[in-house]
């Protein structure tokens, strides 16, 4: 179980760079690791990662990661959260439906329960019944490690609750994402409550969980926030 804080960027005055987000671990034995994600509008232009490593209390830089490479241990990629594009796939709509039934949620025993688990949520099933539609993507990457997923998305927000993965006609992976209201006039503008992968060859699961009481909007940051000084500084 780790913590972290998160902060997201969509609009940097800085015209060449499109969206800076930023993770801090603040709980675990790597506590204090900080990253900073900087994507460019130029599509030519692979995105950057700063690391800040405080144990060696240097700061590395890397260029985009793979699209395959998880996310901090968990059996989530870079590629699902943040790096795959549209361009990336050939998508194909299925039809429409409705969501059949709830959203699963990682199951803990009472033993594993800490105090920071004992808040995480069970599965959700308000969104049962709320029409979707259903896109299959298929990747344009070679040998990769899915041929496909399909995905079940809000037909009124475009919140995505469900994705299926496939590789050789197999299920391999779903990936489900409990997408809540943030109370603002565009429908569209939600938050991922939790996120929570199983990769169903051998049963490994991720959960990453937001409580809403932690999120901020059109938080007034300067430029200089978004620096490898305040991975450097921060909590300090």
């Amino acid at each position: 179980m780790q913590t972290f804080d998160t902060y997201v960027n969509n609009a940097p005055q800085d015209p060449e760079i499109e969206t800076l987000q930023m993770a801090i671990l603040t709980s675990g034995k790597t506590k204090g690791t900080g990253v900073l994600f900087t994507r460019y509008r130029d599509p030519g232009k692979g995105a950057v990662i700063s690391m800040w490593l405080p144990a060696l209390r240097k700061i590395r830089r890397i260029n985009e990661p793979s699209h395959e490479d998880v996310w901090f241990g968990t059996n989530l990629t870079y590629g699902e959260l943040v790096l795959r594009g549209p361009d990336d796939e050939v998508h194909e709509l299925l039809g429409e439906g409705r969501v059949e039934g709830c959203l699963a949620a990682m199951e803990l025993q009472p033993w594993e329960k800490t105090r920071y688990t004992l808040q995480l949520p069970g599965p959700q099933c308000a969104h049962i019944g709320k029409p979707v539609y259903l896109l299959k993507s298929t990747t344009k990457f070679n040998n990769w490690w899915y041929d496909y997923h399909v995905s079940e998305i809000d037909k009124r927000t475009f919140a995505l609750y469900k994705t299926v993965y496939y590789k050789d006609g197999e299920m391999i992976k779903t990936v489900y994402i409990d997408w809540q209201s943030l109370d603002q006039p565009d429908p569209r503008i939600t938050y991922p409550r939790y996120i929570y992968a199983v990769t169903h060859l051998d049963g490994k699961d991720s959960m990453v969980y937001v409580p809403r009481s932690t999120i901020s909007l059109n938080v007034d940051l300067g430029d200089e926030f978004w620096s490898e000084q305040t991975l450097q500084n921060y909590g300090r």
